[in-house]
């Protein structure tokens, strides 16, 4: 199973969890990855440029790292990285100056690039953009389209757990990866949810035996899509990953909504570079908004 690694997650919504995992478990996301590019046409000798936390060699600005081979069967294939870890204007000038087929990052960074060059009136196109580590929304994935004349392909996976679903081109469904990985989506009181159903994703990496997780909940949601998806490929699906559970707004007669932020048209109307909505009780919200000032400058209002 190769030698053992430590890591810890990022403690967004809760504690940092830390774990151990084997080399094996690199390779079967390498592996689960490449059968992805694979299926949306990604050609691993056409140059692919990546923006992303853990890029090898700290990938600093202005000019990130360049290595070769980011895919397994083509080793001159050129990779462009760079550190999320730096402001989106270095981003964008690092992307013009690489000039690369394909782009790999987080949705939200992905999102703010294309609103960019919109906004900037930029000629920037690309032949493939692809997802990871967040939930990726509709409008995200118009913005993009239609900025960059190109679809995005989504994974789903987390840093202890592995590579967890890719998603199908022609249909849309996340494809699980029950090679490697049992998927469960549960409904509240702990039975399968069915398709068209919304429930808990529980998980057991079959590779993880340095720190085996059974029946690890990653306390996401996701809708169980069909089974088998109507591309042929026979792996069980789901249909959307909606994200964190802690996210759901609840209310005092037990109900509970998701809320879709791509629904909100406050941007249409007001200025904003970003807002947040807080749910403060059972019948109270409170909103926070950073608004753009014509300097370039971003103010906070509550």
């Amino acid at each position: 199973m190769g030698p053992v690694s430590e890591g810890r997650t990022s403690g967004s919504t809760g504690t940092p969890f830390a774990f151990k995992k084997n080399a094996a478990m690199d390779v079967v996301a390498t592996a689960l990855t490449e059968r992805m590019f694979g299926w949306w046409g990604m050609d691993g000798r056409k140059s692919l440029a990546q923006i992303a936390s853990n890029v090898s060699g700290g990938g600093r600005p202005p000019d990130g790292t360049l290595t070769f081979g980011w895919h397994s069967s083509h080793p001159d294939g050129i990779k462009y990285a760079i550190s999320v870890n730096t402001d989106a204007d270095t981003h964008l000038q690092w992307l013009l100056k690489c000039r690369a087929d394909y782009l790999g990052s987080y949705p939200a960074v992905l999102k703010e690039l294309a609103s960019r060059v919109k906004d900037g009136g930029i000629e920037l196109k690309l032949q493939r953009l692809f997802s990871y580590a967040a939930v990726l929304d509709q409008e995200t994935r118009d913005l993009c389209r239609s900025t960059f004349g190109a679809e995005i392909a989504d994974t789903y996976g987390t840093q202890e757990a592995g590579h967890i679903a890719a998603q199908c081109q022609a249909y849309g469904n996340y494809h699980i990866s029950a090679e490697t990985m049992v998927v469960e989506v549960l409904r509240p009181g702990g039975s399968a949810a069915a398709p068209g159903e919304i429930g808990r994703v529980v998980v057991t990496p079959l590779y993880g035996y340095a720190m085996p997780l059974i029946r690890y909940e990653l306390e996401d949601l996701a809708e169980v899509g069909p089974s088998p998806c109507p591309c042929g490929r026979g792996h069980p699906t789901l249909r959307r990953i909606l994200g964190r559970s802690r996210n759901m707004f609840r209310f005092r007669d037990g109900t509970s909504v998701w809320p879709i932020t791509s629904f909100f048209k406050l941007p249409h109307f007001i200025p904003l570079k970003q807002f947040q909505v807080l749910q403060t009780d059972l019948t109270g919200l409170k909103s926070a908004m950073f608004r753009k000032r014509a300097t370039g400058r971003s103010t906070l209002r509550d």
